[in-house]
């Protein structure tokens, strides 16, 4: 009896270990991934990447600053077979950012939904890992934070686990609002009168990331009217 419950108890360790360095791994893969794709929307449009990844101030801690337009700017990705998540206390973070006049004048706040075709990411690393998302990015979805807002009245939010409750953007939803805007916009309760839709292609090689070149992929541009807009560089 004691030996069977000795092997039991080392099974359970070697479960415990083995399930914990999978989190591990994934969680060291998801902070690269999303390293990556910042860099790539400061690289194209503009602005100062964070350089702490804390969240514990009132406006919390946009991925990117840019100065010159008093704009913040939050950038996600995904497979385009996946959803994008995105945690309560972002919004609550964005709207204070909104509320404030410090760091930024009269802020600005858009998000930058990239999507990339490359399953399996977790089974490369280091430059492979890089490579190969930056070959299989083929669109980005940017909108203002108020469509993020009013997403959250309609989406539909994980269970709680190890990263708390979350929304979750639904790929067919991101499909919708990028093909069909003016139905989704008026599903999240939205006047699509009130939002500046435009479209543009970026041609292979235009844009560098280290040194790959980027693929040819589509941008939407979905932004309330009045705002000031962005630039590419």
């Amino acid at each position: 009896m004691l030996i069977k419950l000795t092997v039991s108890v080392l099974n359970l360790n070697a479960f415990k270990l083995f399930y914990y360095l999978i989190i591990m791994v994934g969680e060291e893969v998801r902070e690269k991934v999303g390293r990556l794709f910042v860099g790539l929307t400061a690289e194209i449009f503009g602005g100062e990447t964070s350089r702490n990844g804390t969240n514990d101030s009132e406006i919390g801690n946009p991925d990117i600053l840019n100065w010159e337009r008093d704009q913040a700017y939050e950038s996600k990705a995904s497979i385009s077979s996946d959803h994008h998540k995105i945690k309560p206390k972002q919004i609550e973070h964005y709207r204070k950012l909104l509320e404030s006049e410090f760091p930024l004048s009269s802020p600005e706040v858009y998000f930058f939904l990239w999507q990339h075709k490359k399953r399996g990411v977790s089974q490369f690393s280091g430059n492979d890992l890089e490579k190969n998302l930056i070959k299989g990015i083929n669109r980005l979805l940017v909108v203002s934070f108020d469509i993020i807002e009013a997403g959250t009245e309609v989406w539909q939010t994980t269970g709680r686990n190890s990263w708390g409750i979350q929304y979750m953007f639904r790929s067919s939803e991101r499909a919708n609002l990028t093909k069909h805007p003016d139905q989704e916009l008026e599903r999240m309760g939205l006047n699509p009168r009130d939002y500046r839709i435009e479209r543009e292609t970026i041609p292979e090689k235009q844009y560098k990331y280290k040194w790959w070149d980027l693929p040819e992929f589509n941008i939407t541009y979905i932004l309330r009217k009045g705002m000031r807009g962005l630039e590419r560089t």
